[in-house]
């Protein structure tokens, strides 16, 4: 069971590389939502908001002249507010203040430019305006705040006027009986006293600070429309990323790579346009650290297990054009450039052989013919100059072709005749390398998983599903084949994924191509090829001394 914190890097990992992999469209969904908010906020028309204060505040003139509080508000100051906005609020004061302005405005037009908020629980309360012209919207919050003072201290008079017609009546009706008493004098002066009160009403509310031209635009808000919707667009790409994950089945890097297969990464192979066919015999110009790979590979494989000796080694893939044949054939090339090794590459895959085509080899008689025939083993093995580039032979591979494909491909393979050739090769080569069809899709290389000393697994970047990795693996797992590891093939080294290694030289590219074996001649896409390192993009490697030598 891992640590905790061990799980928690690993995670940490897997969504780095995750981004690393959609950078470019978590980044474009970016500027996507950041640009898309600032075109609206540029196109939309700016609006200026100008605010007038109102202190709400009892002079308390009823207690002064009366000792009693009859127009007193509530005890609760928090409803005193609210019922204080809400009145603030009314359609009447819009359809005042739009009277009041005499402009083309109406008193619903006048309500939806204006808000009215109070902070927290105090006794003021904002009217704000905002329309496009910024005088306009002064103008309209302070002749609302007018309007809506004239309007309580209206409502407040005529309470009083009220009073005082009550007053009055009942006045009237003890003169009229001729009763002169103290409660007519009372009477009087009552009616003398809501007259003062009614003119000295001011609506409890006080106009504290008028509001000024603005002279900035309250909305649109660019900046801050601009970074939400650069979050906005952030987190889109985000999901985006991980849906296209998710749906996405290819392999993506070699940690990928070495999950779905269950397997360790021996080998990683960079995306290279030196990796093409050529035909030999002439000097090309080849990818120095598309040699180092190769030469790095067999080194591995030559100390893989010093318990070992690994001298029949069969290559294959999960699909077809994963590039099990450049892996092949420069993994044979790379051991037969060392004169006193002797190499031989068998090419099993009979189902669609490309290595004559892409090389310039005679087709035919080739492994079909030794099996179905009453050949000899010398009658089909051509032979190849492992030029070191200098001009001088630096060993030969022997090559068998796969021929003609014959009807029963999975029989031949499967026969005594197959299991005897391998063991011939074995007594005559340091070191045998089988090309075989690729093992998840057809089955024709399994019975040869028992007479080889170990399997190389390639899969490619970018193309290998993982769905066909982890069949692969099961059938490896289930057949207890000698597995030794995986080629990641197709590495971009621009992003970071040759890194596998560690390099960190820099190679010349003139005096290198002087020192690197090459395949050259014209040549033709074969089917087994895709990007860079195609099944039969073949190219030469970096010559490496002491590989592969007999144990």
């Amino acid at each position: 069971m891992n640590p905790p914190d061990t799980d928690s890097r690993t995670d940490l990992h897997s969504v780095l590389r995750l981004l690393r992999r959609r950078r470019w469209l978590i980044f474009a969904c970016l500027l996507a939502g950041a640009g898309g908010a600032l075109a609206l906020s540029l196109a939309q028309t700016k609006q200026y908001s100008a605010s007038a204060s109102l202190l709400f505040r009892d002079p308390a003139f009823d207690q002064k002249l009366f000792g009693t509080a009859p127009l007193s508000s509530t005890s609760n100051p928090q409803r005193d507010v609210q019922t204080n906005v809400k009145l603030v609020s009314l359609p009447v004061v819009a359809e005042r203040t739009a009277q009041a302005l005499r402009s083309k405005l109406t008193g619903d037009e006048i309500l939806g430019k204006i808000s009215v908020g109070s902070p927290g629980q105090s006794d003021v309360v904002a009217i704000t305006a905002t329309n496009p012209s910024p005088r306009l919207a002064a103008t309209i919050a302070n002749e609302f705040a007018n309007q809506y003072i004239a309007f309580r201290r209206d409502s407040d008079r005529a309470k009083i006027r009220q009073a005082q017609a009550l007053v009055q009546r009942q006045l009237s009706s003890s003169t009229r009986s001729g009763k002169q008493s103290s409660r007519n004098r009372l009477l009087a002066d009552r009616e003398d006293q809501l007259a003062v009160l009614a003119s000295l009403q001011t609506g409890n509310a006080e106009l504290v600070q008028p509001a000024e031209v603005p002279t900035s635009a309250s909305s649109p808000k660019t900046r801050r429309n601009t970074v939400a919707g650069g979050l906005l667009g952030l987190l889109i790409g985000l999901l985006l990323a991980l849906l296209l994950e998710r749906l996405d089945r290819r392999i993506k890097d070699t940690d990928d790579l070495e999950e779905a297969f269950g397997l360790p990464i021996l080998g990683a192979i960079p995306k290279s346009r030196g990796l093409t066919g050529f035909r030999l015999g002439a000097r090309a110009t080849s990818d120095p650290l598309a040699g180092e790979a190769f030469a790095m590979l067999r080194a591995k494989l030559r100390f893989f297990n010093v318990d070992r000796d690994i001298r029949r080694i069969m290559v294959t893939s999960a699909e077809p054009r994963d590039g099990k044949t450049t892996v092949s054939w420069h993994l044979a090339k790379t051991a037969a450039m060392h004169g006193d090794a002797r190499v031989v590459l068998v090419e099993a895959d009979l189902r669609r052989p490309t290595i004559a085509k892409q090389y310039g080899l005679v087709p035919m008689p080739g492994l079909a013919e030794l099996l179905t025939r009453d050949l000899d083993l010398a009658d089909v093995i051509q032979h190849v100059p492992a030029d070191d580039g200098t001009g001088s032979s630096a060993g030969e591979l022997s090559v068998i072709v796969a021929s003609t494909l014959p009807p029963n491909p999975a029989q031949l393979l499967d026969s005594h005749k197959m299991s005897s050739l391998i063991d011939r090769l074995s007594e005559l080569y340091d070191l045998v390398v089988i090309d075989t069809p690729p093992t998840a899709v057809v089955s024709d290389a399994m019975p040869l998983m028992t007479r080889v000393g170990g399997v190389l697994v390639v899969g490619r970047l970018g193309k290998t599903s993982k769905d066909s990795a982890r069949a692969l693996h099961e059938q490896l797992v289930g057949m207890n084949a000698p597995t030794l590891g995986v080629v990641a093939n197709d590495i971009d080294a621009g992003a970071g994924g040759y890194g596998y290694y560690g390099y960190g030289y820099d190679y010349p590219s003139a005096p290198y191509d002087d020192m690197m074996p090459s395949v050259n001649g014209a040549h033709e896409p074969a089917e087994d090829v895709a990007g860079g390192n195609g099944a039969d993009n073949e190219s030469e490697t970096k010559s490496q001394r002491g590989l592969l030598r007999r144990r």
